[in-house]
């Protein structure tokens, strides 16, 4: 399965991420004490990146497509924030993070191969955080292992999803 992102993408080690993390989560403290916590979650991105510009932090993309692609299936991601290549960080303005954005985040690690993410909000009146990260890798994630031998097909239509199913998991 193809999959195209719209930018050179950096591996970080833990220790790389924890030191940019350290200074981008200061942006994020200043930009969040300065707006406070009721603006839209564009303005926080885009204060965030021209902070983060100015601090040397570069490149500082906002929005940075992830496409996937299977035969005639495309489907577009947008990571909210990509720092230095390699610092995935998606930000919301909720009342509360949960599982669904851990999992948003997740899912745009894996894709893209990052092993770390950010994961902030920036409506509550303190900011909330979460750091994301995945020991695998893409090989890892390519290991699988179906058992199917009491798996019985019942019609044609069945036949096809099986197929289907094992080939996008190969893929």
């Amino acid at each position: 399965m193809p999959i195209e992102v719209d930018s050179e993408i950096e591996v970080f080690s833990e220790d790389e991420f924890h030191s940019l993390a350290h200074r981008l989560m200061g942006i994020v403290f200043d930009v969040h004490n300065e707006f406070g916590r009721l603006l839209n979650e564009d303005v926080y991105k885009q204060a965030i990146r021209r902070r983060c510009e100015a601090a040397g932090i570069v490149p500082a993309r906002r929005e940075v497509e992830i496409k996937v692609h299977y035969r005639d299936f495309e489907k577009s991601y947008f990571m909210d924030l990509l720092f230095a290549r390699g610092f995935l960080v998606e930000a919301k303005t909720i009342d509360a993070l949960n599982n669904a954005h851990h999992t948003q985040t997740l899912h745009y690690l894996l894709l893209t191969c990052m092993r770390h993410g950010l994961l902030i909000n920036l409506r509550p009146g303190q900011v909330e955080k979460r750091y994301v990260s995945t020991t695998l890798d893409m090989a890892a994630r390519r290991r699988v292992v179906v058992h199917n031998s009491e798996w019985h097909g019942i019609n044609d239509s069945s036949q096809r999803l099986h197929r289907l199913f094992l080939e996008l998991l190969a893929d």
